[in-house]
């Protein structure tokens, strides 16, 4: 079964594979691990944020193989 689930930062490494699979031009998904940490972190902070008048949020979900647990594809809502 493929679970979608807000992305973590112990996700950071098959993200990155994510990444580095995707083809040249996908530039909302750079093969790099700081702008991919930024990219995470951001997202953690707006789910654990607390927000009455929304504007500056980012969330960046994984979709997870629940069976092998690989990630096996990743979305962002901005």
């Amino acid at each position: 079964m493929l679970v979608m689930r807000p992305a973590q930062m112990a996700d950071l490494a098959e993200v990155q594979r994510l990444a580095a699979d995707s083809p040249i031009g996908v530039t909302s998904l750079p093969d790099d691990a700081g702008r991919l940490t930024d990219k995470i972190g951001s997202s953690e902070a707006s789910f654990a944020a607390e927000v009455s008048f929304n504007g500056e949020e980012t969330y960046f979900f994984v979709l997870e193989d629940s069976e092998s647990g690989k990630l096996v594809g990743c979305s962002g809502i901005v």
